[in-house]
């Protein structure tokens, strides 16, 4: 380590980014336990408020972690191929996003009448949410699509966009887009019927709009070793964020812009704090490396217990 920054030797894992991918899974996990109270005589306002904290930045830690790991890796630097690392992903992704997705909504739709799994499920589910898989998953399992669609439109620009400030410029008009959407007061009538179809769940349907932008940040983090070895800003980061979360969450303003700040100052804490205390422990490291088995299987778990307890 030299002049703060940070590096790990070729062949060796940075223990210390599966660690927070373990924290980042560990929290996923809590989460969607939390959520599950609200159909339990365990529900109270204490838990809904830490499971709406978590749910507050668990994913965007996850995107700007995978974003720090795919800078950890060079590409492209001798003119190669883009499909090889598309092809990579779509088994290591994509795949697995739509065979889970397929796995989770099969019940659903099958034994959608039983009163309790229409509960634990929000609403029921049509053919119509099999034939969105595709595009953004079912369920959790939007993540896994997502971030597919993220990494291949991040590598395009790393191939074949050499001007680093497009990037970002690209994913900040993306980010936009979905601003513009979520803050809107109506939608024209004509436009809504007309998208209807894409935009039942439109929060997953936007999805890769604004977690781009997450992704961008953690690789321009690992590319320019931007990591403060200071615990004290950490720590003032993380009180900040979590400080921006209470706030909006008691005084009723919460939207994507407080979400975003607050999930930033969080994350960017996390990764200081870790950095500089040299946060490693052995479980947090075994629950990164297999984050994506957890994270795959966990919610079968999940809603089983909801349906039966």
């Amino acid at each position: 380590m030299k002049n703060g920054s940070i590096s790990v030797l070729p062949g060796f894992r940075d223990t210390i980014i599966d660690s927070l991918r373990g924290l980042g899974i560990i929290l996923v996990v809590m989460a969607h336990v939390t959520a599950g109270f609200a159909y339990s005589n365990l529900s109270s306002e204490s838990i809904a408020f830490i499971g709406d904290y978590i749910d507050g930045f668990h994913m965007p830690l996850f995107f700007i972690i995978s974003g720090y790991a795919h800078g950890m890796k060079e590409r492209f630097s001798s003119g190669e191929r883009i499909w090889p690392y598309i092809r990579k992903d779509i088994i290591n992704l994509y795949i697995p996003g739509l065979y889970f997705s397929l796995l989770y909504w099969l019940p659903k739709y099958l034994f959608g009448s039983n009163p309790a799994f229409v509960a634990e499920n929000f609403r029921t589910v049509s053919l119509n949410d099999l034939l969105r898989i595709p595009l953004y998953g079912f369920n959790l399992y939007w993540f896994l699509c997502t971030m597919f669609f993220v990494k291949v439109l991040h590598m395009f620009f790393e191939r074949y966009v050499k001007r680093e400030s497009l990037h970002f410029i690209f994913w900040l008009l993306m980010y936009s887009v979905a601003v513009i959407f979520f803050l809107r007061d109506e939608l024209n009538p004509i436009f809504k019927e007309a998208a209807e179809f894409l935009l039942r769940d439109e929060e997953y349907f936007f999805s890769v709009f604004y977690t781009g932008i997450y992704f961008h940040i953690g690789f321009m983090m690992k590319k320019y070793s931007f990591i403060p070895q200071k615990i004290s800003l950490g720590i003032i980061l993380f009180l900040a964020g979590t400080g921006f979360f209470v706030a909006s969450h008691f005084y009723e303003f919460r939207n994507i812009f407080t979400r975003t700040g607050s999930s930033i100052c969080i994350t960017l804490a996390l990764f200081i704090i870790f950095y500089a205390l040299n946060i490693n422990y052995r479980i947090l490291v075994l629950c990164g490396i297999n984050s994506m088995i957890i994270y795959c299987l966990h919610n079968h778990i999940v809603a089983f217990c909801r349906v039966m307890f």
